[in-house]
């Protein structure tokens, strides 16, 4: 279920990655103006807030809208894209996908008692795959010469009914439940919460699985403004540049060397799976000790109540996904990570005579 769940986002990376940093640097820059607004005591005018007014005095306004154009262009209609490519995962009709999660948005399901958007991402990957599991049942029984109009239209009518009336309002409850779940973790699982999760993202990475709780990322930024989950999530990064660094060091491998010269600049700056891949899992022990400092890092990010409002790569890239200008304890907190994984590899490396 992941790597379907995966396969569909992974296709949605690139403009969730642009979106999500442009939106953080959108956000650095509108916190700035704001911050600037209350010092100077500038007031809002009948068209912009105090913060558009110090945009415009500084020239940025232009380009700050700009911005938040291009970010609201992909979130507001993630459900969309999210339908068409789930469309194209299950083998159905893409453009029927994006219909059913243009439904689940639309403003007028209000009058039916639903909310917009009410049953998240999960609902709509839930009502594509059914679409596409009809769609190919239909097409069994109806002729070839009226297929091309009947199939499509009986399947979105026979979907939308069921989406409105059974899989938003039970996807509603389960997204609630969901989230409800996460956050209860988070807050009385706390430091705990955060190693335990930290460290088995490196295991979700090397399967290829992680890409599958982006609807749960986007869930929680959608519902609470940013999401404590990705931010936990992307230490895994730390810990495995770590763990590669003491792999480097004691190697004498000129292969491994020239590998790990190559992976640990890229992981720094955005992935980890160059390090995992390259050099951790190779090392064996370096994999199961990066995990466990990267479990230190969550757990800081716990403490200091790092989260982020986007999500994206991870490294120095994900510094404009960090919410509430948290920059500074992210990069503590993937500091303690990376520290304790090098030490952690290090010295058992040394004990076991690795080179």
């Amino acid at each position: 279920m992941l790597r379907s769940i995966a396969n569909i986002f992974v296709p949605l990376l690139p403009g969730l990655i642009a979106a999500g940093t442009l939106m953080g640097i959108n956000n650095i820059i509108v916190n700035s103006a704001h911050a600037e607004a209350l010092a100077q005591g500038i007031q809002a005018t009948a068209n912009m807030s105090a913060a558009q007014v110090v945009l415009q005095q500084q020239g940025l306004l232009e380009i700050s809208t700009i911005m938040g154009i291009i970010a609201s262009g992909l979130f507001s209609l993630l459900a969309v894209f999210t339908g068409i490519f789930a469309a194209k995962e299950f083998k159905g009709t893409e453009i029927l996908g994006g219909i059913l999660g243009a439904i689940t948005i639309a403003p007028q399901v209000a009058i039916l008692g639903l909310t917009p958007g009410q049953g998240g991402l999960i609902g709509v990957i839930f009502a594509v795959w059914i679409s596409c599991w009809l769609e190919k049942r239909l097409r069994r029984y109806i002729p070839s010469m009226i297929d091309v109009i009947a199939t499509p239209t009986l399947t979105i009518i026979i979907m939308t009914a069921l989406l409105l009336f059974g899989i938003m309002p039970v996807a509603g409850v389960v997204s609630n439940g969901i989230l409800g779940s996460l956050s209860g973790i988070l807050q009385h699982g706390g430091l705990a919460a955060g190693f335990i999760l930290s460290s088995l993202f490196p295991f979700l990475i090397s399967l290829g699985l992680h890409q599958g709780l982006i609807p749960i990322h986007l869930e929680l930024i959608q519902a609470t403004g940013s999401s404590q989950l990705f931010a936990i999530q992307i230490m895994s990064n730390s810990g495995m540049v770590g763990a590669a660094i003491a792999v480097l060091i004691m190697t004498k491998d000129p292969v491994m060397k020239r590998v790990a010269k190559g992976a640990i600049p890229t992981s720094i700056l955005a992935v980890g799976e160059p390090t995992i891949f390259g050099v951790n899992i190779p090392a064996g022990f370096a994999f199961i000790t990066g995990s466990i400092g990267a479990g230190f890092g969550g757990m800081m990010i716990v403490l200091l109540d790092v989260t982020a409002n986007g999500v994206g790569a991870a490294g120095l890239s994900a510094l404009p996904l960090i919410a509430d200008g948290k920059y500074l304890q992210y990069i503590f907190s993937w500091l303690v990570g990376a520290s304790i994984a090098f030490v952690l590899t290090y010295v058992v490396g040394r004990i076991r005579k690795y080179q």
